[in-house]
């Protein structure tokens, strides 16, 4: 636990250092994925303007998550500087310092929603197998439950072995070997766990996730606030864990 401990201790000064520009910076995607919303609430109130959602909505919103990404994964830059030794490079030195690596980690990006949804697989094909049911018994109530339960501990399942991957997935990326394809990058994320890992990446997940629990809108800005402290935790995790194992 006192690595933990070292870890928050150091996190909080680094977002102390970043918090500012992380937030100034986020602004814009913000303001424009709020834009490309908008027109989604004009269309369900006229369907005339429909197209504007395939127009405007979805280039707004796909821009706003990219370029909130790019942003958010930049951090990974500045916690792995700041570990090593404090300097005067901001968020914005990062990221354009790396914008030929962007083309890499878009490709690396859509190899972890596949690989997400292919572990993801038994939760899907269980919650399908609900909807069959409903429709060819719908009045089996016990039946039903009996899937819903089933459903749920899949669902358990799934989730506590992907933890590791979705929490470090990014700090995995960042530390790769030239030499290392993506499926090693994956591996990564469980090679390296140790008992702080596992406690950082649970508590991570909770903590990021009861707040959806209440409302998704507040997740959304709680998770906007921690992102920070998240990202540099997992990246001096990761980075003591590399340097140990090598």
């Amino acid at each position: 636990m006192s690595k933990i401990n070292k870890y928050l201790k150091l996190s909080k000064k680094f977002s102390k250092k970043y918090i500012k520009e992380y937030l100034t910076l986020m602004l814009k995607p913000i303001i424009i994925g709020l834009v490309g919303f908008t027109f989604v609430q004009i269309a369900l109130k006229n369907p005339f303007f429909i197209i504007f959602v395939f127009l405007i909505t979805f280039p707004c919103i796909f821009w706003a998550f990219w370029r909130g990404y790019v942003i958010t994964y930049a951090l990974n830059y500045a916690a792995y500087d700041f570990y090593d030794d404090e300097n005067d490079y901001t968020l914005l030195d990062f990221i354009e310092q790396n914008k030929d690596k962007e083309k890499n980690l878009a490709l690396y990006l859509s190899f972890c929603a596949i690989v997400s949804i292919i572990l993801f697989l038994p939760t899907i094909l269980s919650s399908i197998s609900i909807l069959g049911a409903l429709f060819t018994n719908p009045a089996g109530i016990m039946t039903m439950l009996n899937k819903f339960v089933s459903t749920f501990v899949i669902f358990l399942i799934n989730s506590i072995i992907l933890i590791p991957f979705v929490n470090y997935m990014t700090q995995a990326y960042f530390f790769k070997k030239d030499y290392e394809k993506f499926s090693d990058v994956f591996i990564n994320c469980y090679k390296y766990l140790n008992k702080d890992g596992i406690i950082i990446a649970f508590a991570i997940t909770l903590t990021a996730s009861l707040p959806g629990l209440l409302n998704p809108l507040l997740q959304g800005i709680i998770m906007l606030l921690l992102n920070i402290y998240f990202y540099s935790i997992n990246t001096f995790w990761f980075y003591d864990r590399i340097n140990k194992k090598r």
